[in-house]
């Protein structure tokens, strides 16, 4: 006789529902994490590590490293140093591990708070909300991972859609909403600027909840924390970084505005009003909306285009998006081809993104490595120092290669401000003040620690100067300290990286004239590169549409050397007129001309007999 009592099998309907949500997720972990050790630790984590590691040992602002982030960073990152101290496995595998375990906490927290808002809703769409989130936390960050805006929105997205279950009046457990309060706090903490987001949400649903309470104490207590253990960051670093930071990173403003990130968030902006009336989660897309403007105001505040200060309102756009598509799929008549097209409509620019942003990656680890190992073979546990405004130049390549980095500074980060203040004609008695600060800093540096290797970044344009010609050993030669310490030094080689061509010479053409104040614009029709002066070396002008290429500044132009080949084409002035035999010599004037290497430094190293 058989047992007419039913037994639940594991293969029900509901267990299935779990494992086909689960398995997916578990394989996305996996590839993601693989796609993520085949790129490099982000330059700006590396050293935020380095400092996390002397912060633990008791280092400070200024005397042992000069940072313009507040101290908190560096806690969030001693997880990651403890790992890799406590494990002994690699800082890479270390920080990953971490920022992945953050993250999957975030999610759990996400995926709980979206059950709630979307509960009259099929499996499918918060399934699908879920997987966005995935999405936005491990795959499309890229090399930028474990970046400070990275951070901020695994720590604060919770909050979110916390305040979108109180704007409904959604049940949240006071446990569950205390933990995401403070997590937020952490992450709104980061930089003071972040705060905005919070004030924003909290001024629109209008009530104070516990969530409210907890990221408030934590503000009060990390505020009294900075001023009883880092008050060098309060009184001189923050005032000091502040002089020329952002005066020598900023963008145009149109440049900042128009950025096709922002762009996409300007979209999902449009469709939310548009689609207002019609959207039955108004006040969730609204919370939504809200965060993300947030985001977009930090984001306009450092006036930089770079892809990590657009990731946290880019990443709320995409998961605004993913709302609006889901709706429309769940209230549509079955019609494949509209919801294929739509679908390619909306996620087609952040894919694409995706897939920039590895490429990019991929292209930087690539070109240099060369770099990479060399100072792996001639630095290892040698002391480098770097002259470069770059970040990017210097990390992790200095840290993956086992180098002692002698300086307390990531990079020169004053310079580009001081030169696109019209160095030295317009800078005001504060400025020199503190610009005689961070030189002195260098001195200070290389008069002490003794780098082994110096590298001296000879790039005609540099990063961040706005194609504005500076050499770094020429403004420093100027300080007879230097020239004291520079004397011990030798020239050992130069390294240039892969050169990358913005555009095809193919669509440019050459216009010789003798004398730059001659060139009449109106003449020169369509994209041209302008050589002036006589000889082998010429200074290379770019016109396009009868105007030159300028920065904020002034016109862009570049030295270039021509070879006895191309110094016989160039006889008279005018257009050079394309011909099969001078076609090819014509497009490496071009191409010379437009393409800049991936980096560029005179190597320099201390003299054996000064090193005691």
């Amino acid at each position: 006789m058989s047992n007419s009592t039913h037994q639940p099998s594991i293969f029900s309907n509901q267990t299935a529902q779990k494992w086909f949500f689960l398995v997916p997720i578990l394989i996305f972990f996996c590839v993601t994490f693989f796609i993520q050790t085949r790129l490099v630790v982000n330059w700006d984590v590396t050293w935020d590590l380095m400092i996390t590691k002397q912060v633990l040992n008791g280092g400070k602002y200024i005397q042992d490293f000069f940072d313009w982030n507040p101290p908190l960073i560096f806690y969030l990152y001693s997880p990651a140093v403890w790992i890799e101290q406590c494990l002994g496995i690699s800082r890479a595998y270390a920080l990953y591990g971490y920022i992945y375990a953050l993250g999957l906490l975030s999610f759990i927290f996400c995926y709980q708070l979206i059950q709630k808002l979307f509960a009259s809703e099929s499996r499918l769409l918060k399934n699908f909300l879920s997987s966005v989130i995935l999405v936005l936390f491990f795959l499309l960050p890229q090399a930028d991972f474990g970046e400070r805006e990275h951070l901020l929105l695994i720590l604060s997205l919770p909050y979110i859609l916390l305040k979108a279950c109180r704007l409904q009046k959604i049940p949240v457990n006071h446990f569950m909403a205390g933990t995401i309060g403070f997590l937020a706090a952490l992450g709104f903490a980061i930089k003071p600027f972040f705060l905005i987001i919070p004030i924003i949400l909290e001024l629109f649903t209008r009530r104070l909840r516990i969530e409210t309470f907890i990221m408030g104490f934590v503000f009060v207590c990390y505020g009294l924390f900075i001023i009883k253990y880092f008050p060098d960051f309060l009184y001189s670093v923050a005032p000091l970084a502040s002089d020329f930071y952002y005066y020598g990173f900023s963008e145009l403003w149109q440049v900042v505005i128009l950025t096709p990130t922002v762009a996409f968030c300007y979209f999902v902006i449009t469709y939310y009003i548009a689609s207002f009336n019609k959207n039955p989660y108004k006040q969730s897309a609204t919370i939504l909306i809200l965060g993300m403007i947030g985001f977009l105001i930090t984001y306009f505040f450092q006036r930089t285009n770079w892809s990590y200060h657009s990731y946290p309102a880019f990443s709320v756009a995409i998961l605004l998006s993913a709302l609006f598509f889901g709706l429309f799929v769940s209230r549509t008549q079955k019609n494949n081809f509209l919801i294929v097209l739509i679908g390619i409509i909306v996620f087609s620019y952040p894919v694409a993104k995706i897939g920039v942003l590895f490429y990019k990656a991929r292209i930087y680890k690539e070109f240099n490595a060369p770099l990479a190992d060399f100072i792996k073979n001639n630095a290892d546990n040698k002391s480098v120092y770097f002259f470069t405004a770059s970040p990017s130049d210097v990390f992790p390549k200095v840290a993956d290669a086992n180098a002692i980095y002698a300086s307390r500074l990531l990079h020169l980060f004053w310079i580009p401000g001081l030169v696109k203040m019209n160095y030295p004609n317009q800078i005001p008695a504060t400025k020199k003040n503190n610009e005689q600060f961070f030189i002195n800093m260098v001195l200070e540096d290389l008069r002490v620690r003794k780098p082994e290797f110096i590298f001296v970044d000879e790039r005609y344009f540099k990063p961040f100067f706005s194609y504005i010609p500076f050499d770094y050993l020429t403004y420093f030669s100027k300080q007879p300290e230097f020239n004291q310490i520079w004397k011990h030094y030798h020239y050992v080689t130069t390294m240039e990286g892969k050169e990358i061509s913005p555009v095809n010479p193919e669509n440019w053409d050459l216009y010789l004239i003798s004398n730059a104040r001659e060139i009449k614009l109106k003449e020169i029709e369509g994209a041209n590169i302008v050589l002036t002066g006589t000889g082998t070396s010429r200074t290379a002008y770019f016109v396009d549409y009868h105007v030159y290429y300028k920065s904020a500044y002034d016109r862009i132009s570049r030295k270039i050397y021509l070879s006895p080949n191309q110094l016989a084409l160039l006889q008279h002035t005018g257009k050079v007129i394309r011909t099969p035999k001078n076609q090819q010599i014509i497009n490496q004037i071009i191409y010379n001309a437009l393409t800049m290497p991936s980096y560029k430094f005179a190597i320099y190293q201390l003299e054996k007999k000064n090193e005691s």
